[in-house]
C-alpha cells in the first residue's frame, strides 16, 4: 500500500524509530510508493454522505 501523505511517511518513520512497526513495513510502503509522486503534505478526511 503506498503513502498517501508526506505527514503519514512522517508518522511511519517514527513509530519505526520508537519500535512500534518494524522496518519491513516501512520498506513496504517505501516499494509500493511510486518513484518522484508528489505527495500532498496532508489529506482530508472523506465526509460520510458528502455528493
Amino acid at each position: 500500500m503506498p503513502f498517501k501523505s508526506q505527514a503519514q511517511r512522517g508518522k511511519f518513520y517514527a513509530m519505526r524509530s520508537r519500535g512500534e512497526i518494524n522496518a519491513k513495513t516501512v520498506k513496504e510502503f517505501e516499494d509500493a510508493t511510486p518513484k518522484g509522486k508528489k505527495l500532498p503534505y496532508h489529506v482530508k478526511k472523506h465526509r460520510k454522505g458528502a455528493n
